[in-house]
């Protein structure tokens, strides 16, 4: 389960630093492109009087090319600001269902040694996390939410100090939804 989340911390770190080194490349590519525009301008403005007609036609074509490139860039943008925001919910969504696992699991373990104070604390706090995994994923919405009866029958037997009864049934499942994601 640690190399599933040092995998996925991985990919996750190799994606933004192959975006952001995209970005960086794509606004210096931009930036002197629009250098090699002023300097073109700025040579044309100072081989002609401004009252040239052929020099105004070609002042307004470069205005006109440095916003349609700057309209460009915000939509390119825009578009990689959307990509990342959609990747990072995506990756929130699986992080929650990964801490919803290892809290149940904690638990079991907590369990195992006898602790049934921490048992109970790691096992509420992963039913929260398995109740929200379950609206972000919709075709999985039943099977996660459809735990909290064996949560809570988990949680009063552990309360109460029957640690005999274990938590399988509740990280077999979470297991398996987790698993259908990294598909």
């Amino acid at each position: 389960m640690l190399a599933k989340i040092f995998q996925v911390t991985t990919l996750v770190l190799v994606a933004w630093l192959v975006i952001q080194s995209g970005q960086a490349g794509q606004q210096l590519s931009i930036q002197s492109h629009l250098l090699q525009r002023s300097v073109l301008a700025d040579e044309v403005a100072s081989a002609k009087p401004a009252a040239d007609p052929l020099l105004g036609k070609i002042n307004e074509q470069l205005e006109s090319l440095a916003a349609l490139q700057k309209q460009q860039d915000k939509v390119s943008q825009d578009r990689a600001k959307k990509e990342l925001s959609d990747y990072r919910q995506q990756q929130d969504k699986i992080t929650t269902l990964q801490k919803a696992y290892i809290l149940v699991l904690e638990a079991e373990t907590a369990r195992g040694r006898k602790d049934a104070e921490a048992a109970v604390e790691k096992l509420k706090a992963g039913k929260e996390l398995i109740w929200k995994s379950g609206s972000y994923y919709p075709e999985h919405k039943k099977t996660l939410q459809g735990l909290m009866k064996p949560v809570d029958v988990t949680l009063s037997a552990w309360a109460g100090g029957r640690l005999d009864k274990d938590s399988q049934a509740i990280y077999s499942v979470v297991q398996q939804v987790l698993s259908s994601q990294d598909k």
